[in-house]
């Protein structure tokens, strides 16, 4: 295994056991959707907000359990289109896991495997599109998805991609080892697709005995989450408590929270997402909450939307921007752009070179220069968080800073993915 954030965060790791005491129901409920607890989970917790938000993500964007009892077809497509996702943001880790969920919902081995019909040809293009970094998604995609597919099967395909950009981002650039359940209820068959684990797994593929393909939900699986699925709901209403889910009302909510209104939201027509990004947002861009200042962040997310190219997000993080440091000059930006532009450093002798430029610049400290660095390895897909920066950047911040800066950066991704979707609504 390469090494990876996820092997230099293992000691400050929460353990599985105080994971199991603290949101048992939350585990149980994905182990029943994906087949394992993720080893994600153990990191995202080092920083408290980050568990939060991956829990908060999840199920509201799935629209979970209810997308589970509903229609075959919604739920065959979201599989479909969260694995396409994931393999064109070329995360192995989220591959095997999409791979196990779309296998559970009733996608067939042989639609893994590429035999696929107009109405999953058309979802798949769209996913792939929207997941690359810059996004190629276009109208021609979203015309050919929504004359392919009914409303809710293509809303409910493009939230599960916009989801999957969070989690893409943050498995990708933290190099999440993948669980052994993991690879023996996918490798077989992802093996045939040219997928290898590559960082996400220490030596060779081994599978277990028993290894087998899972079979697709059936009344089992149905009981376990239907007995569980309340007492996640109950942690969930606990993070979520007095947080809007219009936005007419968000707006106002997140103004007095974040200072911005985050006008993309006002797209949006489920009630559920809304509240889920509105609750996000006001977590992660919270004084009370940050390791690594806001400032920092506002400039990590300049950073990321310069990459993708995405002109909203680079407008809504200057503003978060002049909101932090209301003096900032335009230099700061300049520099930053080009610092997008260039190459990561993949040698010692370039990061710290990388480091003293960026600490040149006007509003940027040399604690900030690490994290923006960083920032410039996770934001590309697939990530470029290499051993320089592993061995120069990375132990100049703390696990918690660590964690934070990479969930901000995946949220980026996220809503990179939501308004290239909505720009199309």
């Amino acid at each position: 295994m390469l090494p990876t954030l996820y092997g230099q965060l293992a000691s400050s790791a929460v353990s599985l056991s105080d994971l199991q005491h603290k949101y048992g129901s939350m585990l149980v409920l994905v182990e029943a959707i994906i087949g394992n607890t993720p080893n994600a989970d153990s990191t995202l917790e080092i920083w408290k907000t980050g568990f939060r938000t991956y829990n908060i993500l999840v199920p509201n964007l799935l629209n979970l359990p209810q997308s589970l009892f509903g229609s075959k077809s919604v739920k065959t497509l979201l599989g479909l289109a969260t694995y396409a996702s994931s393999r064109a943001a070329q995360c192995a880790y989220c591959s095997a896991h999409t791979c196990s969920f779309a296998l559970r919902r009733g996608v067939t081995p042989e639609a893994i495997l590429g035999q696929h019909n107009e109405k999953e040809t058309a979802v798949i293009s769209f996913a792939e599109a929207l997941s690359r970094v810059p996004s190629d998604v276009s109208q021609a995609h979203y015309d050919t998805l929504t004359a392919q597919c009914s409303q809710l099967e293509a809303e409910q395909a493009a939230m599960g991609v916009v989801l999957m950009g969070f989690l893409n981002k943050y498995m990708d650039a933290m190099g999440i080892e993948i669980e052994q359940q993991a690879i023996d209820d996918t490798a077989d068959l992802l093996t045939q697709t040219g997928w290898t684990a590559g960082k996400h797994l220490k030596g060779d593929i081994k599978l277990s005995p028993n290894a087998k393909i899972p079979q697709s939900d059936n009344l089992l699986t149905y009981f376990r989450i239907t007995r569980h699925a309340l007492g996640a709901l109950k942690i969930e209403r606990n993070w979520t408590k007095n947080v809007p889910n219009t936005y007419e009302k968000a707006a106002l909510y997140l103004k007095k929270h974040t200072g911005h209104h985050f006008p993309i939201l006002a797209k949006i027509n489920r009630k559920r997402v809304i509240k889920a990004f509105t609750a996000i947002l006001c977590d992660n861009f919270n004084t009370a909450n940050t390791t690594i200042g806001l400032h920092t962040k506002a400039l990590t997310g300049f950073i990321f939307a310069t990459i993708a190219q995405n002109e909203y997000l680079i407008k809504e993080a200057r503003l978060l921007s002049l909101q932090t440091l209301p003096h900032i000059n335009e230099a700061t930006f300049t520099g930053l752009k080009q610092l997008a532009f260039q190459a990561v450093p993949d040698t010692a002798e370039a990061c710290t070179q990388a480091l003293s430029k960026c600490a040149a610049l006007p509003d940027v400290s040399a604690s900030d220069a690490v994290a923006l660095i960083l920032a410039r390895a996770v934001a590309p897909s697939p990530t470029q968080v290499n051993p320089a920066i592993l061995q120069v950047v990375t132990p100049q911040l703390s696990a918690e800073s660590t964690v934070e800066l990479v969930v901000w950066v995946a949220i980026q991704q996220a809503m990179h993915r939501l308004e290239r979707y909505l720009s199309f609504i």
